[in-house]
């Protein structure tokens, strides 16, 4: 796992200021909460390419509102393969080429019947790992 630091210098301009982790050459899965005008993913890409030599990136972003030209500016990034949202917000006028959207109505509707009828939501994530603090408690 790696952060990348930035500092916002205007709604549509980043810096980005270094990479804490070890991400030289991997593959990277770049992840962020909204991506509006994807100034910010733009940036970061292109530091992890020229400053990380990173060959490919999977940006995954929660609400993808991909404000033009953000599609555009993507869709010219060719160490992407692949871009993630959910369809939380509406479906952009345009959208990157290699977008795919996740719905999420399936989970949240499995999670509100499961709650209306008292059954635990817990096995809906059973394929996750077990916790860091159960691991602990376990090995004392």
């Amino acid at each position: 796992m790696a952060v990348g630091a930035k500092e916002r210098l205007r709604d549509d301009k980043v810096e980005i200021l270094g990479v804490i982790g070890d991400v030289r050459g991997k593959h990277v899965i770049l992840m962020d909460d909204e991506t509006a005008t994807a100034s910010t993913m733009v940036e970061m890409i292109r530091y992890l390419v020229e400053h990380e030599q990173v060959k490919k990136v999977t940006p995954i972003v929660t609400h993808g509102l991909f404000i033009p030209p953000a599609a555009e500016l993507l869709d010219a990034i060719e160490v992407i393969d692949e871009i993630i949202t959910t369809d939380t917000v509406p479906e952009p006028e345009v959208m990157p080429a290699r977008l795919v959207r996740l719905p999420v109505a399936p989970i949240f509707a499995e999670v509100i019947r499961r709650n209306m009828i008292g059954e635990s939501i817990g096995p809906m994530f059973a394929h996750w790992r077990e916790p860091w603090y159960k691991a602990e408690d376990e090995a004392r």
